[in-house]
């Protein structure tokens, strides 16, 4: 697989539905927002995703059964994340999704799914 670029500058950007997942996302946000719902999308054994945030909103919305790491340097910034109360969450299927980067004056935030579709 190859690298994705994602730029947002005054404005947004959604990418949904079913689509192949690079192993390296680089997502670049300034005053504007970005959604990466990976929950149709086809992952790999490992995805790293490399944010540089500011003054927007990144939001990655991953299945609950996809290991999450975030590494993410962050000013003045919320970064979230955390598994939802479904017990799939501790049973990983093998699939690993890393988030790194940097957050200034923004926010960052990954939302695992659970089984039955909801946030």
């Amino acid at each position: 697989m190859t690298d994705s670029n994602f730029r947002v500058l005054l404005g947004s950007c959604e990418r949904r539905g079913a689509w192949t997942v690079p192993a390296h996302i680089d997502a670049r946000v300034t005053l504007g927002n970005l959604e990466l719902d990976l929950r149709e999308a086809d992952l790999g054994p490992e995805t790293t995703i490399e944010a540089d945030v500011t003054l927007g909103n990144l939001e990655i919305i991953v299945p609950d059964d996809v290991a999450v790491d975030v590494d993410v340097e962050s000013i003045a910034a919320n970064v979230g994340h955390g598994p939802p109360d479904d017990d799939a969450y501790r049973w990983p299927s093998g699939r690993r999704l890393r988030v790194i980067g940097r957050v200034r004056f923004a926010s960052c935030e990954v939302v695992p799914v659970g089984r039955r579709g909801m946030i």
